[in-house]
C-alpha cells in the first residue's frame, strides 16, 4: 500500500512515496489473456489514451491498484491516474491518464472479482469496456459502457486478485478472520432478520447465498436480499435480511483487490465483523457497515 506523502514545498522537503511491492499488475482481458491494457507510447501527458496491445510487460502495461483511495495508477508515474475523462458516465466516455487528483470520483474504480469487470465509483452501473466489441486485436480503445456480465468485453483478469470461476455456484460467505464460520440470516428467510456470523454448515440454508448481479440473495428463497438498513452508510449501521426491491441498499460489489464487500451507495463503505460477546470473531458476531480500512475484519472469502 502507499504508507504517506507529502508535497510540502519548504526547503529540505521532497514529494515521496513508499510502495510495499511487488503491486503492479497487468489488466488482461479474461478470454484473450494475451491482449493488456496499455497506455499507449509510454506517455504521461494528461489526456493520453489507454486502449489495448499485445501483453510485453513493459511500464505502460504495468498499474498500481491503490486500496486506500481506488485510484489505479501508472507504474511509468505514480502521480497518474486512470481517468473518467470528464466525469462522463454515457455510453462510449473515454478512459484516460491524468493527474491523480484526491477525492475525484472519475479516478475511483472498483474490481468485481465475482464478474471480473472494472465498476465506476461515479456511476457503479458503468464499467471499463472494449470499444467496437472487440478485445483480439491491437489498438481497442477503452471505454466506459453500461455493465454486463455475460460481455466478454467487460471481463478482466488481474493477477493476484480473488475471483470465483462461476458466480452461479456461489454459496458461502466466509470471514478470513473467522474460517469455520460463515455470513448467516439469523432467523433465516424473514424480513428484518440480522446479518451475522454462524457456524458454517452446508446443509444451512440461512448461510447459503446467491450473487445476483450487485444482489446478495438467500439462494433458496430468492425474494429476500442482503440490506443495509435504511440506505444509512454511517459508520456502525447494520445489516439485515429484506424483501428484495432494487434499491441501492441491497446493491453489493465483492472487490477481488482487497476482499471487501462495498456498499454501491458509497464504495468507500465495506462490511465488517464485529465481536461477539465473548469478545471473540464467530458464532453471533455482527456484520455492519464502516469505513472501508482493508483490515482483516472487512475480507471475506466467497466460496462456491
Amino acid at each position: 500500500m502507499v504508507h504517506g506523502t507529502t508535497t510540502s514545498s519548504g526547503d529540505g522537503f521532497i514529494n515521496y512515496q513508499f510502495i510495499d511491492g511487488p503491486l503492479f499488475k497487468s489488466i488482461r482481458f479474461a478470454y484473450n489473456t494475451n491482449k493488456c491494457i496499455d497506455d499507449y507510447g509510454s506517455r504521461t501527458a494528461n489526456g493520453n489514451n489507454i486502449l489495448s496491445y499485445t501483453c510485453t510487460g513493459n511500464s505502460n502495461q504495468q498499474w498500481f491498484f491503490n486500496s486506500e483511495d481506488r485510484t489505479i495508477r501508472s507504474k511509468l508515474n505514480l502521480d497518474k491516474c486512470l481517468d473518467l475523462s470528464g466525469g462522463n458516465t454515457s455510453n462510449g466516455a473515454n478512459i484516460q491518464l491524468w493527474d491523480c487528483t484526491s477525492g475525484n470520483d472519475n479516478q475511483h474504480w472498483v474490481y468485481n472479482g465475482l464478474f471480473k469487470t472494472i465498476h465506476s465509483s461515479v456511476n457503479s452501473g458503468k464499467c471499463f469496456d472494449a470499444a467496437n466489441g472487440s478485445a483480439s486485436t491491437n489498438n481497442v480503445n477503452l471505454q466506459l459502457w453500461e455493465c454486463n456480465y455475460s460481455s466478454n468485453n467487460m471481463k478482466w483478469v488481474i493477477d493476484g486478485a480473488t475471483t470465483v470461476s462461476n458466480p452461479a455456484n456461489v454459496k458461502h460467505i466466509i470471514p478470513v478472520l473467522a474460517p469455520n464460520f460463515a455470513v448467516a440470516s439469523a432467523l433465516g428467510n424473514v424480513w428484518g432478520s440480522n446479518i451475522q456470523l454462524w457456524t458454517k454448515d452446508a446443509s444451512l440454508s440461512s448461510e447459503n447465498w446467491y450473487f445476483d448481479g450487485w444482489a446478495i440473495k438467500l439462494r433458496d428463497h430468492q425474494e429476500f436480499c442482503i440490506d443495509l438498513h435504511d440506505s444509512n452508510t454511517d459508520n456502525g449501521n447494520n445489516i439485515q435480511l429484506w424483501g428484495c426491491n432494487g434499491t441501492n441498499a441491497q446493491k453489493w460489489i465483492y472487490d477481488g483487490m482487497n476482499r471487501s464487500i462495498r456498499s454501491v451507495i458509497n464504495p468507500g463503505k465495506c462490511m465488517q465483523i464485529e465481536l461477539n460477546a465473548d469478545p471473540a470473531y464467530g458464532k453471533r458476531s455482527n456484520i455492519d457497515i464502516q469505513d472501508c480500512n482493508g483490515s482483516a475484519a472487512q475480507q471475506f472469502l466467497i466460496q462456491e
